[in-house]
C-alpha cells in the first residue's frame, strides 16, 4: 500500500512540474516510413508526450505509434492526438505474438517484427528525453541500419563467447540468458550486445520476425519458464540488433541510462530507468528544461 501511494505521488509530482507540455505546439504531421513505437500506460502519458516531442524536435521526422496496454482512456488518447496528430493506437490484445512469451513487453517486440518488414522502427520508452541533436541516430536511420542505447557504460557488439563470459551467477533472467548464449545452438558467428531496449532502432526489411522466434524458442528450451520473466524481451532485442548489418551502440555519456548524480554536459539523450526516475528531481528538472525549449519554438513561430 505504501509503495503504491509513493509511486502515485511521484507521478503526480512529475506531472505537476511538466504540465506545461500542454502549452507546446503539436508536432508537424508526418506520414514517413519511420515509426516511433512506444508501449504506454495511463500513468506515463505526460512523460510520453515530453519524450515524443523532444525526440521529434531533434530528429525532425517520424510518425508515432502507441501500444495501449489497456489502461488508456479516450481522454488520454485525445490528449495524445492533439500533440501527435497522426498517432496510431494499437490495443495490446490485438498483437500477434505467436512463438513468443506473453507480457514483459514481448508484445512490443512482436509488433516491431511485423512493422520492420516495411518501415524503420524506433522503439522509444516514455521515460526518455532528447536534449540535443542526435546525429548518430539520424545517420543510422538514413542508412537503414539498426542501433541501441548502451546497457552498460562499456557496451559493445561482441562475440557470444565474450558476452557469456562476462556474466556472473545472478539469477536474473538477463544474466541467465546471456550465460546461455553459447549453449543454445546459435551460429558460431552470431553476435550480442548488452544494450537497452528503452531506445533502439530496427532497420526496415530486416528478418526480425523469424530470427526472434527462433532465438526465443532456443532460450525457452534452455531456461524453461524463467524465459517468460521481465527482462527477457531486452535480451531478444539486444540479439536482433547485434546481428543486423551495420548496427551501432549509442555510447555513454552522450547517450545515457541515468545512474544518478550529475548529468554530463555532453549528454544528448537520457533514459531514466525505474530506480533513478524520481530519485532526486533530475528527471523532472531536465524535462521542464526541455519543455521550455519547446515553448520557445512556439514563441519564435508566432513572432
Amino acid at each position: 500500500m505504501k509503495t503504491r501511494l509513493r509511486k502515485a505521488l511521484q507521478y503526480w509530482w512529475y506531472d505537476r512540474g511538466c504540465r506545461a507540455i500542454d502549452e507546446t505546439a503539436p508536432v508537424s504531421a508526418d506520414d514517413s516510413d519511420v515509426v516511433v513505437l512506444s508501449m504506454l500506460n495511463a500513468n506515463h502519458v505526460t512523460m510520453y508526450l515530453v519524450a515524443a516531442k523532444t525526440l521529434h524536435r531533434q530528429l525532425g521526422r517520424g510518425r508515432f505509434l502507441v501500444v495501449d496496454d489497456g489502461t488508456l482512456t479516450e481522454a488520454h488518447r485525445a490528449r495524445i492526438r492533439h500533440h501527435l496528430p497522426l498517432v496510431e493506437f494499437v490495443p495490446i490484445a490485438s498483437i500477434d505474438r505467436r512463438g513468443l512469451p506473453k507480457g514483459g513487453t514481448w508484445e512490443r517486440l512482436a509488433l516491431i517484427a511485423e512493422l520492420a518488414e516495411r518501415a524503420y522502427v524506433v522503439q522509444m520508452d516514455a521515460d526518455t528525453l532528447a536534449l540535443r541533436g542526435l546525429p548518430e541516430v539520424a545517420r543510422q536511420i538514413g542508412r537503414n541500419a539498426s542501433f541501441t542505447i548502451n546497457g552498460d557504460p562499456d557496451s559493445a557488439i561482441e562475440s557470444l563467447a565474450a558476452a557469456a563470459a562476462r556474466m556472473d551467477e545472478h539469477p536474473h533472467v538477463q544474466n541467465m540468458a546471456e550465460r546461455a548464449l553459447t549453449s543454445i545452438g546459435l551460429d558460431e558467428n552470431a553476435r550480442y550486445v548488452r544494450g537497452c531496449s528503452g531506445f533502439a532502432g530496427f532497420a526496415r526489411g530486416s528478418d526480425v520476425g523469424p530470427r526472434i522466434r527462433d532465438f526465443s524458442a532456443r532460450m525457452e528450451r534452455a531456461l524453461g519458464s524463467k524465459w517468460t520473466e521481465w527482462g527477457s524481451e531486452q535480451v531478444g532485442s539486444n540479439f536482433l540488433i547485434a546481428n543486423a548489418p551495420s548496427s551501432i551502440v549509442l555510447s555513454a555519456p552522450r547517450y545515457l541510462n541515468y545512474p544518478g548524480g550529475a548529468v554530463p554536459p555532453v549528454t544528448s539523450f537520457l533514459h531514466f530507468i525505474g530506480p533513478s526516475r524520481f530519485s532526486n528531481g533530475t528527471y523532472r528538472r531536465f524535462a521542464s528544461m526541455a519543455i521550455g525549449a519547446l515553448r520557445n519554438d512556439l514563441t519564435q513561430q508566432a513572432a
